[in-house]
């Protein structure tokens, strides 16, 4: 297996920014920038809810070890 040079994912909404990092992972992802309370859902490439979890402050871990190798869709409400 290899994988690109580790990156962030940073996104814009309604003047806030998350960044999501490592991209890519083999285990935990941060999400920087949400809001305690937010919910996070990720979705496979399916567009299968695989994680749903509610950020418990500004930065908030996902762990993704347990999911198959593949593009996922992370949304934060």
């Amino acid at each position: 297996i290899s994988f690109s040079a580790t990156r962030a994912v940073r996104t814009s909404c309604a003047g806030s920014s998350v960044s999501l990092y490592p991209n890519p992972t083999t285990g935990l992802v941060t999400l920087e920038g949400v809001t305690a309370g937010a919910q996070i859902r990720v979705f496979d490439g399916g567009g299968r809810l695989v994680i749903a979890t509610v950020s418990t402050g500004t930065a908030h871990k996902v762990d993704l070890g347990a999911q198959a190798a593949g593009t996922y869709h992370v949304v934060v409400a």
